[in-house]
């Protein structure tokens, strides 16, 4: 039995079709945006594309959008900032220490995203230099290991002010810009301290428990307006985290800040209605 070959390209045809169609909106919905017509109006855009089941057969183009990654001077904001680079997104890096990265599409602002101000200013030159963030990573965090009791009360407060703060400080200044926009993505780097008990890491725990909690209620409250909430869980990762931490050293058993930075940029690609909201991830043979 012979086969149409029309019948047998006909899937193709329209998947690469359905690919053109989609890129040609996109681009189109953001030269509205750049003009700025309403929201409104991107809604609709957004809606066409969803009703007609196009969004299935594409994955999100990246070039082009802005993105806020925070603690982007090592580990997995490092990757992550050069991940995006490579994607041709044009990267606010926000940390305390200053990067090595030179890049037309990179600009660094000194950041203390436990500081309020200083968040404020940064998000201000940040729109000023490049515009309005498509995307926050929520990177900057720092961990403490101690018995309960003996935990200082300056590490416990300064746990909670980078780790939880600085993530609602950050949050709270890109999400009028995304609702403007009627899109955007705001990636939460949780740990699976922060849906797992460990010992002796009480507070680092609290505060991981916290972006959870943050993560999940947000994403309730932001999906209507077109806003992805994506809380990511790694396990144990080769960075400078455990340089605070005595009882664990860095090992080439645990994942590299890249696993992590290749997984943000899946969830960032993945289709506009289709949405991650948790993801654990961890080394498959942690001890070798």
């Amino acid at each position: 039995m012979t086969t149409n070959p029309v019948k047998r390209l006909a899937p193709t045809v329209y998947v690469y079709f359905g690919i053109f169609l989609t890129d040609w909106l996109n681009a189109l919905l953001n030269r509205l945006k750049k003009q700025n017509i309403a929201s409104n109006v991107c809604f609709k855009f957004n809606s066409l594309i969803q009703a007609t089941n196009l969004d299935k057969f594409y994955f999100i183009s990246l070039k082009g959008k802005i993105a806020i990654v925070t603690g982007c001077s090592k580990g997995i904001g490092l990757s992550t900032t050069m991940s995006l680079l490579k994607k041709g997104v044009i990267v606010a890096g926000w940390s305390r220490t200053p990067t090595n990265i030179s890049h037309k599409n990179f600009t660094h602002f000194v950041t203390d995203v436990s500081n309020f101000e200083s968040v404020d200013k940064s998000h201000n030159q940040t729109i000023a230099n490049l515009g309005q963030a498509d995307i926050l990573i929520n990177n900057a965090g720092i961990g403490f290991a101690s018995e309960f009791e003996k935990l200082d009360k300056d590490k416990w407060h300064k746990m909670f002010d980078v780790n939880v703060h600085g993530m609602y400080y950050c949050s709270k200044m890109v999400i009028p810009g995304m609702k403007a926009k009627g899109a955007g993505h705001i990636i939460n780097i949780g740990s699976i301290a922060g849906t797992t008990a460990v010992k002796n890491m009480v507070g680092y725990a609290s505060t991981k428990h916290a972006v959870t909690g943050m993560t999940h209620s947000l994403f309730m409250e932001l999906r209507e307006f077109g806003i992805k909430v994506t809380c990511i869980y790694p396990g144990s990762v080769k960075t400078g985290f455990f340089d605070n931490i005595d009882e664990i050293e860095a090992h080439n058993h645990m994942m590299n800040p890249e696993d992590i930075a290749g997984t943000i940029i899946h969830v960032l690609e993945s289709p506009p209605n289709y949405h991650h909201v948790d993801i654990e991830v961890r080394p498959l043979k942690p001890k070798g």
